[in-house]
């Protein structure tokens, strides 16, 4: 008799019971992970995480600290298996969701019906999300992967990326200018249009400005935040960006975030968490 022989078939409720017992288990542990961002060892394990997995949603980079804060790259078997690298023996799974799409019978009239010649009916897509297995790194072995160079603020090792945000400045209507800016390294400008750049800067630390100030131009105003608050949200974006570009923003963000934070840093993270994700993605898509 095959293998195939002895699968257990289960009933509907069976499987359905199954998948809404994942759902919880996930739901309970991203719950967890918003919470964890009330203190600040949590939120600095979601700021690096969120930098490290900027392909994933806001919610998977909740779920993969609550599961492996210590994670560093992030994928499913297959791809490890194409990378020369297979899953160490014993290791628990880490579950993020994933989009899925399927058809169901629909009325000619509903938006989105199209006639499917194989089933002989009306159909429409419906989107949902289902929970897979993915695995960290760390609980692989094989071949040795590329290392990541880390970048440094002070040096030209990105200046190519001095461009590409010129045109995102450009494209939300404010124009950049290289200046004497005197003891700042730069400002935005929401009234005038302008976001300045300090000439004495090396490129990196144009590029460090540029995502900053241009963080600003996207919504992140003193008057809509208060300035502390304002200041905390955009560098906090900025970490998120640079460091999934190679740089090492520890040492300068860290301390320029509780500065303006005035003891309440964490909190003014955790409650616009979604806005500082928001704002890295916008300025992620343009690199």
């Amino acid at each position: 008799m095959t293998r195939k022989a002895y699968a257990k078939k289960f009933t509907d409720e069976e499987r359905a019971a199954y998948k809404e017992a994942q759902r919880k288990e996930a739901t309970d542990k991203l719950e967890g992970a918003i919470k964890s961002l009330e203190t600040s060892d949590g939120f600095r394990q979601w700021l690096r995480a969120r930098a490290l997995f900027h392909s994933y949603s806001f919610n998977n980079t909740l779920l993969i600290v609550a599961q492996c804060p210590e994670a560093t790259r992030i994928a499913s078997a297959k791809v490890w298996r194409e990378l020369g690298r297979h899953i160490v023996k014993g290791s628990r799974s880490l579950k993020v969701f994933a989009p899925i799409e399927w058809n169901i019978a629909c009325e000619p009239s509903d938006t989105g019906a199209k006639w499917s010649d194989k089933r002989k009916r009306w159909e429409r897509k419906v989107r949902s999300f289902k929970l897979v297995p993915v695995f960290d790194v760390s609980q692989t072995d094989g071949e040795a992967l590329p290392h990541l160079e880390v970048a440094d603020i002070d040096g030209d090792t990105h200046g190519r990326l001095i461009d590409p945000l010129m045109n995102l400045a450009e494209s939300l209507g404010y124009t950049v200018k290289v200046q004497d800016t005197g003891d700042a390294g730069g400002w935005c400008d929401a009234d005038a249009k302008v976001i300045a750049v300090s000439d004495a800067l090396e490129f990196n630390g144009m590029v460090r400005v540029l995502v900053h100030e241009i963080a600003h131009a996207l919504g992140v105003s003193y008057t809509k935040y208060g300035r502390g608050p304002a200041e905390v949200i955009v560098e906090a974006a900025t970490y998120i960006v640079l460091a999934g570009q190679g740089f090492d923003l520890d040492p300068a963000s860290v301390p320029y975030i509780a500065g303006w934070g005035k003891g309440k840093a964490t909190v003014t993270m955790a409650e616009f968490a979604g806005t500082i994700d928001a704002i890295a993605r916008q300025i992620e898509a343009a690199l």
